[in-house]
């Protein structure tokens, strides 16, 4: 098991994008080579996002073939997967509720279980008629915070604090142009950390 400051799951040695809150992108698992055969997955377009790993091994990607993938780290087999309107971008993040995050250029945020991609909500980010923007992707990563809300960034020029439960809005914080990182959480000091593409 596994020690984070936010509810990640325990058992993942990596549940998020750059592993912790404080996107440290360091791990404690040194790599073995068991001799194990390699293999590979080819989805039906590229991948710009970064795999999370699940505790019993299962490897969590999205691809710009517009689907969401759960594989099987033994052989790269396909345990299940969903499909969303558009291309998948970001990174995931497993929770300590045994929950499965993403967002997708559709503008929705998915909320499923990670043993068999139940979904449990689905959260959509206001349309660019609201916002002035251009799109409404969720092209930058969801964080978690110590409590349990996530902070999700979209391209519609705000970032959503919402509660994991059910996608209740907290708060909306407007920016000059689109996030596209991950924010950071600053546990000790409850601040969150996020770039934008304004200049």
């Amino acid at each position: 098991r596994f020690a984070y400051d936010v509810p990640l799951d325990p058992a993942s040695p990596w549940p998020k994008f750059r592993r912790d809150s404080a996107q440290t992108g360091r791990s404690p698992v040194r790599p073995v080579d068991d001799g194990s055969a390699a293999w590979s997955f080819a989805t039906g377009n590229g991948i710009f996002s970064s795999p999370v790993i699940g505790g019993d091994g299962t490897i969590y990607i999205g691809s710009a073939d517009r689907t969401f993938y759960a594989l099987s780290d033994a052989d790269g087999r396909v345990l299940w997967k969903r499909l969303t309107g558009e291309i998948i971008d970001s990174s995931a993040l497993l929770d300590d509720r045994g929950l499965l995050y993403f967002g997708s250029g559709d503008g929705n945020l998915y909320a499923q279980a990670a043993s068999d991609g139940a979904p449990t909500w689905i959260f959509t980010a206001d349309p660019p008629s609201v916002t002035g923007a251009l799109i409404n992707w969720f092209e930058g990563n969801v964080a978690i915070g110590a409590n349990g809300d996530l902070y999700a960034p979209n391209d519609n020029f705000l970032t959503y604090a919402l509660r994991r439960d059910d996608a209740s809005v907290l708060w909306r914080f407007r920016t000059s142009d689109q996030t596209w990182s991950l924010p950071a959480v600053d546990v000790a000091s409850n601040r969150l950390f996020m770039g934008n593409n304004f200049q």
